[in-house]
């Protein structure tokens, strides 16, 4: 009866070990599932930072296709007074109103375009660009 009930102990815990492995396994999967999420979420999220400024300094547009269609996108690449270059996705009505070597202001009270002064807009890296915004915004 002894060996019995050790077989039965030994059972048990063969189980136990198992079933916690698989727990563990499943733990790693998820995170890792959600991280990978999560990190997509931050990538899409960069190409629509709330406010920007910049030159334009190229524009296209595409489509994205997925079993559920196909879907157009705009972006601009811009660049900032600081010499940095960005990538930012737009609508399409602003889209065919930019045109590239026009400057670009997006605050939470909308988008401002503006002439680059052409005296200065050589030394864009250095942040002395003068440019002259349209009066009209649009909310983006």
């Amino acid at each position: 009866m002894a060996k019995a009930s050790q077989s039965q102990k030994d059972q048990w815990r063969a189980g136990f070990i198992s079933s916690t492995k698989n727990l563990v396994w499943g733990t790693v999967i998820i995170a890792l599932l959600i991280g990978a999420l999560f990190l997509i979420y931050k990538a899409k999220r960069a190409t629509r930072p709330a406010e920007y400024e910049g030159r334009i300094i190229d524009k296209w547009a595409g489509y994205t296709h997925s079993e559920l269609g196909s879907r157009p996108y705009f972006q601009l690449l811009l660049e900032t007074r600081g010499g940095q270059r960005i990538t930012v996705s737009i609508d399409q009505d602003l889209y065919q109103r930019v045109k590239v070597g026009t400057w670009i202001k997006k605050t939470k009270t909308g988008v401002e375009l503006g002439q680059v002064n052409p005296a200065t807009s050589r030394d864009v890296a250095h942040g002395s660009i003068r440019c002259d915004f349209e009066s009209s915004k649009s909310n983006v």
